[in-house]
């Protein structure tokens, strides 16, 4: 190969990177190779994950196969699991998925973009919550998730099962009513559902109006809302901070998520609770050749803020600026809306969603969020009708 190829390296197959190199297969960029390292045959869209639980999605419909992807694309796919990054030497180490045991391989970048999934730290998760690596079921990784819940369903037909979510957030409330509305889909009678948030703000960033009309949302379903800690978990029951102890079948973590552990010695300035540090422009603070969103990520300006770094809008900010870097014009910053916008699913056919100073509630809600899904769903596996970028001049990165 031509010793002045760039190499683009793309760590983890998340909305960005996959609208990227959809991008990348209509035009793609003179002087620079691309790599993808990802570890799961398929992109999920974790947004119609609600729904898929419900029974309202197929696993096949919230998902798009990375295989014809990479390959229209004629990008390299590493089927692997990045575990180790250093910044100062421009590297990646990772361990292929059919052996995630081996000897991590080595591979140089000169562009590098993260849009890993979060991780779980079995350590620490099972120092602060013991029994939760044996007995509770993850939302994360989500294809994991995706490929467990059959058997959940399975077990439940046996015997109405006490399903209980654990999480604050808006992931957490989603996924107990979509089991509530799963158990009634399949015939489940007799199933109690709750949800454990811990003793903290309940969906943080949430509008209080929609948060009220939330919990009578949950009232109507008898889904029982508890505001203490889960301290531990058993294999039938969990125990919480004010020492009583609730009766479980099914635990469903659906807690904050946590950053990729190779992050800590990657030379990356971090947050406090180890997420990259970006700019709006999803740049890391530490180097202009290092793009990150989404789990690993936590904007400098808005530490916080999980939206800011999460959002659909954030992501396809990522995906214009690797364009951007590469033909060497300006970059987009995201702004952060702030404003709660975002619809949350109460089971299919019922969602809430405020707007500026109004609130919509019920079937239009919902509506509108199955529109979303579905059209993001559908533009991965059409062709794209956008106008193709122009060839981009060399820049300052592709030497």
């Amino acid at each position: 190969m031509d010793k002045t190829t760039r190499h683009l390296l793309l760590i983890g197959a998340g909305h960005a990177h996959v609208h990227f190199l959809r991008q990348w297969a209509e035009k793609p960029c003179p002087g620079w190779r691309v790599t993808l390292i990802s570890p799961y045959a398929h992109h999920t869209h974790s947004a119609m994950l609600p729904g898929y639980v419900a029974g309202h999605y197929t696993a096949a419909a919230c998902q798009v196969g990375l295989a014809p992807l990479v390959k229209e694309a004629k990008v390299d796919w590493i089927q692997g699991q990045c575990v180790g990054l250093q910044t100062v030497k421009n590297q990646v180490e990772y361990t292929l998925a059919t052996r995630p045991d081996g000897v991590p391989s080595k591979l140089h970048f000169d562009l590098l973009s993260i849009e890993a999934g979060s991780s779980i730290d079995r350590r620490r998760l099972e120092g602060q919550m013991p029994g939760a690596t044996s007995y509770a079921l993850s939302l994360r990784p989500i294809e994991v998730f995706v490929d467990l819940w059959p058997k959940v369903i399975e077990l439940a037909r046996q015997k109405p099962p006490s399903m209980v979510v654990i999480g604050s957030g808006v992931v957490a409330a989603e996924m107990v009513f979509a089991a509530e509305q799963s158990m009634r889909l399949y015939g489940v009678n007799g199933a109690r559902f709750s949800l454990v948030t811990g003793p903290g703000e309940w969906l943080p960033g949430v509008r209080e109006d929609v948060r009220q009309r939330l919990m009578a949302q949950l009232r109507a379903r008898h889904i029982s809302l508890i505001h203490a800690t889960c301290t531990a978990i058993g294999d039938e029951a969990l125990e919480l901070g004010s020492q009583a102890a609730l009766t479980c079948d099914v635990p469903i973590l659906a807690m904050d998520s946590q950053a990729p552990l190779w992050l800590q010695n990657s030379g990356l300035a971090l947050s406090s609770n180890g997420h990259a540090l970006t700019t709006p422009q999803q740049r890391s603070t530490d180097g202009e050749n290092v793009f990150v969103v989404g789990e690993a990520s936590a904007r400098q300006d808005q530490p916080d803020n999980r939206e800011a770094a999460n959002s659909l809008e954030a992501r396809e900010t990522l995906a214009h600026n690797i364009w951007a870097t590469l033909a060497g014009h300006p970059l987009k910053k995201h702004a952060p809306s702030g404003s709660g916008s975002r619809a949350i699913s109460c089971g299919t056919g019922y969602a809430i969603a405020g707007w500026g100073r109004w609130t919509i509630e019920g079937g239009l809600a919902w509506w509108w969020k199955n529109r979303q899904d579905q059209a993001i769903m559908q533009s991965y596996r059409n062709p794209m009708r956008q106008p193709k970028p122009k060839a981009p001049k060399p820049s300052r990165l592709a030497g």
